[in-house]
């Protein structure tokens, strides 16, 4: 009896302590509308600083962009521009800075092409094996002018 107590013990041991160490999925956003973008950065900025010792990995990835034509009175489904996902790294950073976040437990990187512009946010803990980006498309056209981050009246 002592026996099967002990293998019980350990075998629950064991599944928990492998359940706690998975990198966890955050969020994904595609095309938001600044409050939207503003409260997912709140959010993701609140479980970065709760949790110091983890790493926060954002998986940017370059797509077609909604984007208001004032001229039409309507969002168009357009290319982006050369340098959009520089763009969005940087404005994300400024939020960070706005809110007074560190980000040194933040990994930001230009993860290839998807049909969408997107955003990937995953939580890692210390010692875990981070996830891979997953780009649907081989290469994207750009169009021309310049680009620009989210929300662009704030940050």
């Amino acid at each position: 009896m002592k026996t099967f107590f002990l293998i019980l013990f350990f075998s629950i041991l064991f599944s928990v302590t492998t359940f706690a160490q998975k990198a966890e999925y955050l969020d994904e956003f595609v095309d938001v509308y600044c409050d939207d973008y503003l409260g997912r950065m709140d959010r993701i900025l609140f479980q970065a600083q709760n949790n110091p010792s983890a790493t926060i990995y954002v998986f940017l990835y370059d797509g077609k962009e909604n984007i208001y034509n004032p001229r039409k009175r309507k969002r168009e489904s357009l290319l982006p521009n050369r340098g959009s996902i520089k763009a969005k790294i940087d404005s994300m950073k400024k939020y960070a800075e706005y809110r007074k976040v560190s980000l040194e437990n933040f990994k930001f990187i230009e993860a290839g092409f998807r049909e969408k512009s997107a955003v990937e946010v995953w939580f890692v803990p210390k010692d875990v094996e981070p996830p891979k980006p997953m780009p649907t498309l081989d290469k994207m056209k750009y169009r021309k002018g310049k680009a620009k981050g989210f929300c662009v009246s704030c940050c």
